[in-house]
């Protein structure tokens, strides 16, 4: 450290220095901090109301995107906590998802991202499905369709009458199944994240 990297100050046998080089866990809260500031941003800017539920796609447009990625993981529960949701990975956008809002951001720490605004989507474990009709693809995939076309809150609110079950029994020329909450289908991206790394953890 050089002369003038420090501060130091006499005060009879106590010595105070004062470190003026760069915090890396500082730089890692204060980028978690700016993103946290441009979903919200995004948010107003599309009108929703605070309380509205959505999910929240991160992507890097740096060359280098471990720095970003490094930063954004170490501050996970923060960043969970004041969006009230995970921030996830923008590859993990499903292909049925609806967009709310996109938009690109620069400079913001020294990094360029994309955040991305979608509703809440479900999200199926297709081994699981699968197993349900004994590996017919074509019955399981007539499942994702109807599970989709649902309402996401009527749905959601018939998983909680059957604590997390309910029966597909009206689905022409398909057996009736019992589809599971957590095993078979998720109602949103982030649980489904939330379960496959707490399994890997």
């Amino acid at each position: 450290m050089t002369k003038e990297q420090m501060d130091a100050s006499r005060d009879g046998d106590v010595k105070v220095v004062l470190d003026f080089c760069p915090d890396d866990s500082l730089s890692k809260a204060g980028f978690a901090h700016e993103v946290v500031k441009c979903i919200q941003e995004l948010r107003e800017i599309s009108e929703l109301e605070p309380t509205y539920p959505v999910e929240v796609y991160f992507k890097s447009l740096d060359d280098d995107t471990s720095a970003s990625a490094k930063n954004l993981k170490s501050q996970e529960a923060y960043i969970k906590e004041a969006i009230c949701s995970p921030l996830l990975d923008s590859t993990l956008i499903p292909e049925h998802a609806v967009v709310i809002a996109e938009k690109t951001y620069r400079n913001i720490s020294n990094c360029d991202f994309e955040i991305t605004l979608t509703r809440q989507t479900l999200t199926f474990n297709d081994k699981a499905i699968l197993d349900l009709y004994s590996g017919n693809a074509k019955y399981a995939n007539a499942l994702k369709v109807y599970l989709l076309s649902r309402d996401h809150f009527n749905l959601k609110t018939e998983f909680l009458v059957g604590i997390n079950q309910i029966k597909v029994d009206c689905i022409e020329c398909l057996p009736d199944v019992d589809v599971v909450l957590g095993e078979q289908v998720f109602l949103t991206v982030g649980d489904y994240y939330s379960q496959a790394t707490n399994k890997n953890s």
